[in-house]
Parts: structure tokens; sequence; C-alpha cells
């Protein structure tokens, strides 16, 4: 499986080691998940209030799987169908899960300019940018932020050509720096000023 060099999302690898660890506890929680045990979701809410039209069909499985899977099947809305899992748990790994299947879904972070990048491509492209998830107001918000980074970026000074120094040392102990003094004019470029007063 080749990964697609333009998917903004990032994950590190603490959290990735945490998805491992809770695939092979819970099985894939990203479809809609039914829990047979109390006949509530585990995973897969939003996407079950969205399609609450459509028709579940389902078929037991010859014998439950090792995460707990005993029936699969599909919800079909519009002749489209969305697959659904029903698992047997007691409550308190279901609600483990439905963490999981929440908290996974938003563990890793965008690079923002990728995304902006891949969003303004599908427009261009004429694609419905509904599709995406995202609003316009969303999106203007995440450019806004880039932008003013970048001009914060830009403003910044050059740094200057010239760095001044300016030590008080008591005259009667300037004979313990006059070498670096001395050094320190030999740098090219540079030069010193010795100044004193009473």
């Amino acid at each position: 499986m080749k990964p697609d060099p333009k998917n903004p999302n990032r994950m590190n690898d603490d959290d990735k080691a945490r998805m491992k660890k809770s695939l092979a506890e819970f099985g894939d929680l990203s479809g809609i998940v039914i829990n047979r045990r109390t006949d509530m979701l585990v995973g897969g809410h939003q996407r079950a209030d969205v399609l609450a039209d459509g028709v579940l069909k389902i078929k037991d499985l010859p014998k439950p799987e090792p995460d707990g899977t005993v029936a699969r099947g599909y919800l079909e809305v519009d002749d489209k169908k969305y697959t659904v899992r029903v698992v047997d748990w007691d409550e308190t790994k279901a609600h483990a899960a439905l963490l999981a299947a929440n908290r996974f879904g938003r563990v890793g972070h965008d690079d923002s300019e990728s995304l902006i990048s891949l969003i303004d491509e599908l427009k261009d492209n004429g694609y419905d940018f509904d599709l995406t998830g995202f609003d316009t107001d969303s999106l203007a918000k995440l450019k806004c932020v880039i932008e003013s980074v970048k001009e914060r970026v830009i403003s910044e000074k050059a740094p200057p050509s010239m760095t001044w120094v300016l030590i008080g040392i008591p005259t009667k102990h300037y004979h313990l720096i006059y070498d670096h003094v001395q050094a320190i004019e030999e740098v090219d470029e540079t030069f010193c000023e010795v100044t004193a007063n009473a």
C-alpha cells in the first residue's frame, strides 16, 4: 500500500503505536460498528445519523472473530452500501472502543500548507468543495493563520551588518583585557574604539 504524498495528515510514532494496539484489540472502528449485546453503536454515530433512513442488512458469521466481530453487513441508502460490523462486547469494552473510535479520528494533525494546496487543487478542477468536509469559513481561517505566520517571517529585520559591544572596565584593570582588545582588532572588518573617562 503506497501512501499518497499529498496527504496532509501527519501522526507521530507514539500515536501510531497506540493505534496499532487499538486495532489489534477492537478491529477497524472507522465504519459503523454496532454492539449486539447492548444494541447500541460503538463507532460511526455521525454516519448512522446522516444515513438514518437506510435499510440495515446483516449476516451472522459462522463463528466470532478474535476481535469480537459476530456479524457483518451494510446499511443501504439510495442504492449505496455502507459497511457495518456487529460485535459482541461487554459495556466496558464497548465504551473503551467508542473512545478509541472518536480519538483516532482526531489524533493526526494536518500540515496546513499541504491541506490548503490540496483543497485549492480540487477547487481548481471543479470538484464539489463541500465533499471535502470543509466549509468556506474554516478554509478562510486556515489561510489567514498561514498568511499571518508568513508575514511575521517576512517582516523580521535582516541581521545587522555590525554588532556593537560596550564593555565597561575600571581603568586600573584595563591591562587585564588589553590582549583581547588587540585580538579583536585583528578580525577582518572589525575595529575597536577605546575611550576612558575620569
